[in-house]
C-alpha cells in the first residue's frame, strides 16, 4: 500500500489531545519523530496537526528520517498525486497544499510554510541510538516493524526508546504487536505504548 496522509487516522485525534496536555505541562518544545518517513506523508501530516492545535510558529519541533535517499528526496519536494491526499479534512487543504496546473495538474504540493517545519535526514534504525536528537515526546514508527525478525524487531524499539523522554509515546502500526518483547514500554492502548524509563533495567512490555 502506497503512503497516504492521514493514515490510521485515530493517531492523529489522539495527537491533537496529546499536543495539547504537552504544551500545558511544560514551557520547552514537543517533538516527535516520524522514525520511517517514507515520502514524507506522515511527517507532514503530523506537521499540519501541530500547526492547527499549536499554531504553524508554534514551539514544536518534527524530525522526518529513513535509511532511503531516494523516498527521502521525494518527501522533500513534497509534491504528491491527489490520490495520496484524499483523506485530508477539507479544512486543511486550502491552507496546506497548493494546487499544481499545467504538467503538474492532478498534484498538489506541500505549502513552504509548513514543509519548513519538519526536518527530513537519513537514519538507519538500526543505528538510531547514535541519532542526535532525543527528548522525544512521540515516536511515530508505524508499518515499518513488520519487516524485522523478533530479535531485530526488539533491538530496534530499545534503540529508539533511548531516544525519548521519559513518559513519551510510542506509536505502531494497527496490525503490528510488541507481544511479549522485552522493552520499557507500557501499552495504553492496541498500537500506543508509553516509555518508563524505570523499566530499562527491569524490562517488560505489558
Amino acid at each position: 500500500m502506497k503512503p497516504i496522509f492521514f493514515r490510521e487516522p485515530q493517531h492523529f485525534h489522539w495527537l491533537e489531545q496529546q499536543a495539547q496536555a504537552l504544551r500545558d505541562q511544560r514551557a520547552g518544545a514537543v517533538k516527535i519523530w516520524s522514525a520511517a518517513s517514507s515520502t514524507g506523508e506522515e511527517p507532514y501530516t503530523i506537521a499540519m496537526v501541530m500547526a492547527e492545535t499549536l499554531g504553524l510558529a508554534g514551539n514544536w519541533k518534527i524530525c522526518a528520517t529513513d535509511i532511503n535517499t531516494k523516498v527521502l528526496a521525494a518527501a522533500k519536494r513534497g509534491v504528491y498525486p491527489l490520490d495520496r491526499v484524499r483523506r485530508t479534512p477539507p479544512r486543511l487543504w486550502q491552507k496546506y497544499f497548493l494546487r499544481g496546473h499545467d504538467e503538474y495538474e492532478g498534484m498538489v504540493k506541500v505549502s513552504p510554510e509548513l514543509a519548513r517545519r519538519v526536518e527530513f535526514s537519513k537514519l538507519n534504525l538500526l543505528h538510531c541510538d547514535k541519532f542526535q536528537q532525543t527528548d522525544f515526546d512521540i515516536v511515530f514508527l508505524r508499518n515499518v516493524l513488520i519487516y524485522f525478525n523478533e530479535d531485530t524487531k526488539r533491538d530496534v524499539l530499545a534503540r529508539v526508546c533511548t531516544r525519548m523522554r521519559d513518559g513519551g509515546h510510542l506509536l505502531i502500526g494497527h496490525s503490528e504487536s510488541l507481544h511479549k518483547l522485552d522493552l520499557p514500554l507500557v501499552q495504553e492502548v492496541p498500537s500506543r505504548y508509553r516509555f518508563e524509563a524505570a523499566r530499562l533495567k527491569s524490562g517488560g512490555a505489558k
